[in-house]
């Protein structure tokens, strides 16, 4: 292994930085290669990760482990708790929170709220996130679609803020088109939010439709605004679905489990 006899090297995948070198034939794709075969321990933080790295460098089966990315719930409490007073919204709201960038799909979103407006005229849209490539085309889609009322855009706010406002919500949105296991989802279950979410690379290993949220496809408008207005018309599904993902993100995916997880691999033991 490339770690020699004193120490073992592991490479912890998150999405970004192996993806990238998809579908490439250069240096840098070979280097990949090479490292992915001679590291000691390859981590990807999703089922949906392993696979999708396991077929591009086609590798042998068993040779990338997951490892989910966990959460503190009580370190979100304190967090949120931190907050400044939240300014208050003119009406009740359904949220989401991303990085403005193609990925996040905030386009998708905005027009299954445009057609979720037309049913109901109670309840607006709040988009928190780092301002990006995609910051003004939100922005122009917003006057396009006449949501200028309706969608509230919060950018670049402290984590304490975005949690605070998380809470609020009646429910957590993510349109995403791809992801590799979406931490704003473990935020979104320790603050027994409920989650309707496009069924994508990760999710579908967190949220059980409707068990412990609500799953969509992707670039479907259509569905996804009839799918939060079934949540967002529906006071008791939203509580079942928050108290059942916030049991299910403290018994699953706690950091003390990965970190267990983690020193169990260490050990040469099997990841459980």
């Amino acid at each position: 292994a490339i770690g020699g006899p004193n120490y073992r090297i592991a490479l912890s995948l998150h999405g970004l930085e192996v993806r990238s070198t998809f579908g490439m034939r250069n240096m840098e794709r070979r280097l990949w290669s090479w490292m992915l075969r001679r590291a000691d321990h390859v981590i990807a933080c999703s089922d949906g990760l392993r696979d999708e790295v396991t077929r591009e460098y086609s590798l042998p089966h068993g040779r990338v482990t997951t490892i989910h990315n966990g959460i503190d719930p009580a370190h979100i409490e304190r967090t949120r708790d931190s907050a400044p007073p939240r300014v208050p919204l003119p009406r009740p709201y359904l949220c989401n929170v991303g990085t403005f960038e193609p990925k996040k799909a905030h386009d998708v979103l905005l027009r299954a709220f445009s057609a979720f407006v037309s049913e109901n005229s109670e309840v607006d849209l709040v988009l928190i996130g780092r301002d990006g490539e995609t910051s003004s085309m939100t922005r122009a889609l917003i006057k396009e679609l006449g949501l200028t009322e309706r969608v509230h855009i919060l950018e670049n706010l402290p984590h304490a803020q975005t949690l605070d406002l998380m809470a609020g919500a009646q429910a957590f949105v993510l349109a995403s088109r791809i992801e590799s296991f979406a931490i704003c989802l473990l935020e979104a279950g320790a603050l027994s939010l409920p989650v309707v979410a496009t069924d994508i690379c990760g999710v579908g290993e967190l949220i059980d439709d409707h068990e412990t949220g609500r799953l969509v496809p992707t670039e479907d408008p259509a569905e996804l605004a009839r799918v939060m207005l079934e949540v967002a018309q529906d006071p008791a599904q939203r509580q079942r679905l928050g108290a059942a993902l916030r049991r299910h993100v403290g018994q699953q995916f706690s950091w003390s489990l990965a970190a267990r997880r983690y020193l169990e691999l260490a050990a040469g033991q099997k990841a459980t």
